[in-house]
């Protein structure tokens, strides 16, 4: 079987944007805006500039060279 990984190239948010997405997560829960969503932790969340989904584990060195 081969290994696979899950693969993108994205951007974190810094601290100040993670407490921003807090803060809205945190009104939009009181205001009951969002009922029926789960939020996802803000510290998990980023900006994806480019998905390459499934990539085997052993071309992840070669992808890494390609774009960096």
């Amino acid at each position: 079987m081969v290994d696979v990984i899950r693969t993108f190239v994205a951007i974190e948010l810094d601290a100040a944007m993670q407490r921003a997405l807090r803060d809205l997560q945190a009104r939009l829960t009181r205001e009951r805006a969002a009922r029926f969503v789960r939020w996802v932790a803000p510290e998990n969340i980023h900006l994806t500039l480019k998905f390459f989904g499934d990539v085997e584990a052993s071309r992840l060195p070669d992808l890494e060279r390609a774009i960096t």
